[in-house]
């Protein structure tokens, strides 16, 4: 069960970001992200927190079911000043598999996002499971290409350099600016967290509204169709088989700084246990904290 649904947890990033080569979105040279606005109910739109004289910061909340049952909670904070940006999620195991397996993910990322593109320049990865902790790091210079360092070591990644080249890690993915038509579905993403590279063509489906629980967000969302195609590095196992034949994965995104940004609010997917749900349960102004701690080998500060 815990396999499954860690693989779950994971393509939640993999499903959502900013367009790669394969689809450019116009780019506006006006565009700006110089805060964060949550859509919410008639009655409140609360502000996002300011961290600083020019950034804005709010955290949502996220649970993840699989099979009906309930595997993993998190939070995802979002910090935007200008046009750069900084994320952090957090997610651990609850429910029943918090009982058996131990299990927690600290993943940040941070870059900036020039016109309609979005450029990270860092994305730390962070995994503790029973008492095993890995680490992960990976820069970008200005060309677009990444680097990763590895603690401890890993294997040789079996991705070609021009591969990895213009793609966004799993966190940025989650930054999805738009323009014009207001529409952050038809577009491919192109993903490579370090070891794998993926594709996930989106399109859109249908316009819904959608309700948090706790009713920081109450409004109009967009349905995308999404379509996994793995790439290069990644395993063929069964459930990396089932995503690329699948055509029944959904993601709902509600619009963020006036509809100038979409986040996720929303995702459903089929897995070999049973359909698996993340939804977003609660969004409020949060102040950053700071990105995922690293090894000091690593010199790199937050």
């Amino acid at each position: 069960m815990t396999g499954n649904s860690v693989s779950a947890l994971a393509l939640t990033g993999l499903l959502l970001g900013s367009a790669g080569p394969a689809h450019a979105e116009p780019k506006t040279a006006g565009t700006k992200i110089a805060s964060v606005e949550t859509t919410a109910t008639p009655l409140s739109r609360p502000q996002a927190q300011a961290n600083d004289k020019t950034g804005r910061s709010l955290r949502a909340g996220y649970t993840v079911y699989v099979g009906g049952f309930l595997v993993a909670k998190g939070t995802l904070d979002t910090w935007i000043g200008g046009d750069n940006y900084k994320m952090r999620a957090q997610l651990g195991a609850a429910g029943l598999p918090a009982a058996f397996w131990d299990g927690h993910w600290d993943i940040g990322a941070e870059g900036a996002v020039d016109g309609m593109q979005v450029k990270p320049q860092r994305y730390v990865f962070v995994s503790s499971e029973n008492n095993k902790t890995k680490t992960r790091l990976m820069s970008w210079d200005k060309s677009g290409m990444p680097e990763t360092r590895n603690d401890p070591p890993e294997g040789k990644v079996s991705v070609l350099p021009g591969e990895t080249r213009n793609t966004r890690d799993p966190v940025s993915a989650l930054l999805v600016p738009v323009a014009g038509t207001k529409n952050p579905c038809d577009r491919t993403i192109r993903i490579f967290d370090g070891k794998r590279r993926y594709d996930i063509k989106l399109t859109k489906d249908r316009e819904t509204k959608i309700t948090t629980r706790d009713h920081g967000y109450s409004g109009h969302a967009i349905v995308c169709k999404a379509a996994f195609t793995p790439k290069t590095g990644t395993e063929r196992k069964k459930f990396t088989q089932m995503l690329r034949r699948d055509r029944a994965t959904e993601v709902w995104l509600a619009p963020l700084e006036k509809g100038r940004l979409y986040m996720p609010v929303k995702l459903k997917m089929r897995t070999p246990i049973g359909g698996a749900v993340l939804e977003l349960v609660s969004l409020e102004p949060h102040g950053w904290d700071s990105m995922p701690p690293v090894p000091k080998k690593f010199s790199q500060a937050d």
